[in-house]
């Protein structure tokens, strides 16, 4: 147990978080965030500003055609004003498969090679095709023997985890009719990009594995929906 929380741990401890070491020293393209919508009282104030700068009609005048405001209606010209087309759904996620585990990613998501992530016990990776915050929010699984009591398999890690990174909380979990335990921690990842995590820890037929979603600290609690959704598909076959 004591080699194998050492392998985790090196896999994405503060020093040098190998598993994320390729997403870190990216920065966000352009450096700028996206402008916010405005809500919707704003809009209407707009709209009602701009209607107070039309020209008085007289009682019975007609609206004129480029005034209306049914988005169908023709311009002062003839023609017809298009209506744009209701954006495409994303696509459902992908089913990836590892020995003994299945969970699903969403379909953009590229593979990482595991075997260039620092940690032998590392078995997959994945991560998004864009920064967020100069961190690629990604999720891996490492697989190593456990051979004690399958409950003990995240409290034993649990404990490992505070002498490398401030521990955010836990939480029971399950996987399948498995029990399972849930992890949140802050990782400073020093000369990096500071990040979080959510781990779920199972173990089973003589085995321990560890699915770790990770984004940039900054953003985690807006990709906390994406990450509790691919640790929550985290299947053992």
């Amino acid at each position: 147990m004591g080699l194998a929380v050492v392998a985790l741990g090196s896999a994405c401890g503060p020093s040098q978080p190998p598993v994320y070491a390729e997403d870190v020293v990216l920065p966000a393209p352009g450096g700028a965030a996206l402008a916010g919508i405005p809500p919707a009282d704003a809009v209407a104030m707009v709209a009602i500003a701009t209607r107070a700068t039309d020209p008085p009609r007289e009682p019975g005048e007609p609206r004129d055609a480029s005034d209306s405001s049914d988005p169908t209606a023709p311009e002062a010209d003839g023609e017809a004003v298009e209506v744009p087309d209701e954006p495409a759904p994303p696509p459902p996620p992908r089913v990836v498969t590892g020995p003994g585990f299945r969970y699903a990613v969403p379909a953009d998501w590229e593979e990482l090679d595991p075997t260039t992530l620092g940690s032998p016990m590392l078995v997959l990776a994945q991560r998004a095709a864009a920064p967020t915050d100069g961190f690629m929010t990604n999720v891996s699984v490492a697989v190593e023997p456990w051979e004690g009591d399958d409950d003990a398999y995240g409290a034993a890690n649990v404990a490992a985890l505070g002498t490398i990174c401030l521990l955010e909380g836990d939480r029971p979990a399950r996987v399948g009719n498995r029990a399972a335990l849930d992890v949140e921690a802050y990782w400073q990842n020093q000369g990096g990009v500071p990040y979080r995590t959510l781990q779920r820890y199972v173990a089973g037929e003589g085995a321990g594995l560890v699915i770790t979603c990770a984004a940039a600290a900054t953003a985690f609690d807006d990709e906390l929906a994406l990450c509790e959704s691919v640790v929550e598909s985290f299947r053992l076959e």
